[in-house]
């Protein structure tokens, strides 16, 4: 039998109520740390490994980051089914229903989330910081206020469905650029050892960097760059094109090279 695909068009409307519920407007604020690593392991690519298990994990994490809003960034459970049909899951009511199930058991597991409950006694989902040491009790999600520096993840990530069409590898490459450009939509290239520091393979950051320029999230180019020892070499520069996941559904998106895509850049 073959695999039941979710509604999209239902999909997009839950997200636009988890957000309206959430009383997001712009972004989510992800801490640097979250992204790029130092001597261990980044969360971002830990929460990656593993494949299609991978992504479930990071759409479900940042959708509860979504939800968490203030500290001690705590929320109501999501049924798994809810969560399957509002990611398009293949299969949301059986397939869908266990990747999720999945996907939650590792993010507690792994010190991403805890179920705890409130002063009622309700069950909820607190939101924690993966960057912590591993020992002793692990707090909660970093707040604005913790002077750490912050990439954003617009809010159209979710209104406008982005989070059902882009791949794990993609949304992890997304927010990495996002941190090595500094928020602006501006052109920055990398080394290998700067690559180092956020923990893709170089086969899935080379596949995420086609998967980008498809969906015309991202622009690469190549250009010749010095080093800091006076090497010319050439390399892939990129450009974050946020305009595009702001402003359209993926399936309306520019593509490059087309006529509607050059009128955006030329526009900013």
């Amino acid at each position: 039998m073959a695999e039941q695909n979710a509604d999209l068009s239902d999909a997009h409307a839950n997200l636009r109520q988890l957000v309206r519920r959430a009383g997001r407007v712009s972004s989510v604020q992800l801490p640097i740390g979250f992204v790029k690593g130092g001597s261990g392991e980044p969360a971002l690519a830990k929460l990656l490994g593993g494949g299609q298990s991978g992504e479930v994990r990071l759409k479900l994490f940042l959708t509860y980051v979504m939800r968490a809003t203030k500290a001690p960034h705590t929320t109501r459970p999501l049924h798994a089914g809810e969560v399957a049909r509002t990611l398009a899951l293949p299969d949301p009511a059986t397939k869908g229903v266990r990747r999720v199930q999945a996907a939650m058991r590792w993010l507690k597991s792994e010190r991403f989330l805890a179920e705890i409950k409130d002063g009622d006694g309700r069950r909820q989902i607190q939101v924690l910081n993966p960057m912590a040491p591993a020992t002793g009790n692990p707090p909660p999600w970093p707040g604005r206020g913790d002077g750490n520096r912050y990439l954003t993840l617009p809010i159209e990530f979710w209104t406008n469905a982005w989070i059902c069409v882009m791949s794990g590898r993609e949304l992890a490459l997304y927010l990495i650029l996002k941190e090595l450009t500094g928020g602006r939509e501006d052109r920055r290239w990398t080394d290998a050892e700067r690559k180092d520091l956020y923990g893709l393979s170089g086969s899935t950051w080379s596949r995420a960097a086609i998967e980008l320029s498809e969906h015309g999230l991202v622009s690469v180019d190549q250009a010749l760059v010095g080093d800091d020892y006076a090497v010319t070499r050439r390399r892939n520069v990129y450009r974050v094109n946020e305009t595009v996941m702001k402003t359209f559904e993926p399936h309306q998106a520019p593509r490059p090279g087309g006529r509607a895509y050059k009128k955006l850049r030329t526009a900013r």
